[in-house]
């Protein structure tokens, strides 16, 4: 399981669909509310530009046509990290987004209140 090579290869796949370059591209994430405070399940969005462009899906951003066992074990990691990144900073879930995207040889993860950042760093900070 190589987490940041299929995310890579989902970036790129990405890029040629909206025939930009990868480093346009950014995947946003959002914590869909089913009622008050719990929350459902997480929000995938491609990106251009850091303007959502679409609605996506976990193998889409991974880079894969069929579902693959990493979902079974990352989407849970990921809905956890960003429940406690928001309680963390003191975001509403509401108003508490991620966008991850491709820096360097690396996945950044810029963390937002609204429209404002308040947080970035290396995914491995996101789901620690």
């Amino acid at each position: 399981m190589n987490i940041k090579k299929d995310f890579f290869k989902g970036i790129s796949g990405l890029a040629t669909k909206h025939n930009v370059e990868e480093k346009d591209i950014q995947v946003r994430l959002t914590l869909v509310s089913q009622s008050g405070n719990e929350m459902g399940e997480l929000k995938y969005e491609c990106c251009v530009a850091w303007s959502p462009k679409e609605e996506t899906s976990y193998n889409e951003v991974m880079g894969n046509k069929i579902i693959n066992l990493t979902e079974t074990i990352v989407v849970p990691m990921l809905h956890q990290s960003m429940t406690k990144w928001a309680r963390t900073l003191e975001v509403d879930f509401s108003d508490f987004s991620a966008f991850l995207f491709k820096y360097k040889e690396n996945i950044a993860v810029a963390m937002y209140s609204g429209s404002k950042v308040v947080k970035t760093c290396p995914i491995e900070d996101l789901m620690q």
